[in-house]
């Protein structure tokens, strides 16, 4: 299949180029970086809609409707939601997987899509370790909370999830085809991970970067050796992370035992609100109060991005004390806001995405296009546990990109295996 040029913006070289833009703005430290690239991409996909054709296989529409369809079940909420107003918000932040499609298209244009990511994750890398030096020089190591990088001017949470998918990327890749710069970045990003500061985002990421060494490393005679190796830096990730360990335990311990005092009226709601102030002790708040209000509708829920009304009706002492923008935690969110039928929905989606990415034969070098899907759905999955891993605009932009991006790999991987779509 020959790929067409795209005339309103250039050759398809070009393209590549704008590809790889989006991997490194999104880490910039301006605001809403990522989502202008992010409808650039789609705006290059609409118009690539009448100057070339994707390669026709009818089973992209399972990707396609497991993609759009995370949009599509927050849209529905609508229909039961207990503020819609609310609810129209918390689309908004989630039509980037409306238009993944779109972007799919856009990835698609470019005439070595692998070359560009790769390209980009480097000069991501190289950018986020002159960041790590000025401050180091600046402002001395560990890092204070206040200067943490704001990926997006959001906040270092963001940041750490994003670069925790580009690590593992860039250390699949870098070991597939033996890039020593790609390896080094990888290692840079991880690095940056933990710079960034963040419980649950440094353990999601090390995690999953452990987990690919050990994926690629199966089928050689060196399997036990990098398994075994591997525990030496999980052992020393956890403890570097264990002081904070230590305290959100103690923190969480805190606000039980304040909570069963308040029950039993040994303290007030003056110290019951103290001890929630803790990020930890108000994840342990909003956790009780989801428990104690899940029930009333088991089956949708209460609607997208209704967690401050819920709160607000059900707990109001606490409300005003509690950052209640989302439940800070990415399961007890889908349950609490769409329900169990949501729940259900949302896991279909996704098997959707991986019918389609699933080849029967895969490539000689892997099924790459899969691989880095499952890397980033296991970020999310696993930062899900600790919080909102799915609740931010910046993060959305990036998980749709990702996703379509996986997509568009998997069309050049489908053409450069099947001799009957060569030019």
């Amino acid at each position: 299949m020959k790929t067409k040029n795209l005339h309103h913006i250039g050759s398809a070289a070009n393209t590549a180029t704008i590809i790889t833009i989006l991997f490194f703005s999104l880490l910039l430290n301006i605001p809403a970086a990522g989502e202008s690239i992010f409808l650039f991409l789609s705006i290059i996909g609409l118009i690539s809609l009448k100057q070339q054709k994707l390669y026709p296989d009818k089973k992209l529409n399972f990707f396609i409707i497991g993609v759009t369809s995370i949009f599509w079940l927050k849209f529905f909420s609508l229909l039961w939601s207990i503020d819609t107003r609310a609810t129209l918000r918390d689309i908004g932040t989630h039509i980037h997987f409306l238009l993944a499609p779109l972007i799919i298209i856009a990835f698609h244009t470019a005439q070595n899509l692998l070359a560009a990511l790769k390209f980009g994750l480097k000069t991501a890398a190289a950018m986020l370790l002159l960041w790590m030096i000025y401050h180091t020089i600046n402002y001395g190591f560990p890092i204070t909370e206040a200067l943490r990088m704001e990926a997006g001017a959001q906040n270092p949470g963001v940041l750490g999830q994003i670069v925790g998918v580009y690590a593992a990327w860039a250390l699949l890749l870098g070991l597939k085809s033996r890039d020593k710069s790609l390896l080094l970045s990888s290692a840079i990003f991880l690095g940056a991970v933990y710079f960034a500061g963040g419980r649950s985002h440094w353990t999601a990421s090390l995690a999953i970067y452990l987990a690919t060494l050990i994926y690629i490393a199966r089928d050689t005679r060196h399997f036990r050796t990098v398994a075994l190796i591997s525990i030496i830096p999980l052992f020393a990730g956890a403890m570097a992370i264990w002081p904070r360990v230590e305290k959100a335990y103690d923190e969480y311990q805190l606000y039980l035992n304040s909570w069963q005092a308040y029950r039993s009226g040994a303290i007030t709601t003056k110290e019951l609100r103290q001890a929630a102030s803790s990020s930890v002790g108000n994840r342990a708040a909003l956790y009780i109060i989801a428990l104690n209000t899940w029930p009333k509708s088991p089956w949708l829920g209460f609607g997208a991005g209704t967690s401050k009304h819920v709160i607000d009706q059900n707990a109001p002492l606490q409300s005003n004390d509690l950052v209640s923008g989302h439940w800070h935690q990415q399961y007890i969110h889908i349950l609490m806001e769409l329900g169990i039928l949501g729940f259900l929905a949302l896991i279909f989606s996704i098997s959707l995405m991986i019918k389609y990415l699933k080849t029967p034969k895969p490539p000689t070098n892997g099924n790459t296009s899969l691989e880095l899907f499952f890397i980033t759905l296991a970020q999310i999955a696993i930062v899900g546990l600790f919080t909102g891993s799915m609740q931010q605009g910046l993060l959305n932009t990036h998980i749709a990109a990702s996703f379509a991006f996986c997509a568009a790999l998997k069309i050049k991987e489908s053409t450069q295996n099947n001799p009957a779509t060569q030019p």
